[in-house]
């Protein structure tokens, strides 16, 4: 199977490369704790002693968990892919 080859004066290429500093920029700006800091100590405060609200933060916390986890597999997956493609182009 023949390989074709986009012409576009990579635009393409630039495209991805905005699309990726655009996506490192966003994990860098999860690295942050201060909402966390935050969190601590709202959740020591009054109104958390109710199964409703541990319910809810539980929840929560368990979806982004979740996210988290997603995001650390597709960012693998990401750099793999790419990391395959430029060994199968000779790079």
């Amino acid at each position: 199977m023949a390989t074709q080859r986009i012409n576009d004066k990579d635009e393409h290429v630039n495209g991805l490369n905005r699309r990726l500093r655009e996506l490192e920029a966003a994990y860098v700006g999860l690295g942050t704790s201060d909402d966390f800091e935050e969190l601590f100590h709202i959740i020591h405060g009054p109104g958390w002693t109710t199964l409703p609200e541990i319910f809810l933060m539980n929840a929560l916390v368990d979806a982004a968990e979740s996210n988290v986890q997603d995001a650390q597999r597709l960012r693998t997956a990401l750099l793999e892919g790419a990391r395959t493609i430029g060994k199968a182009s000779g790079e």
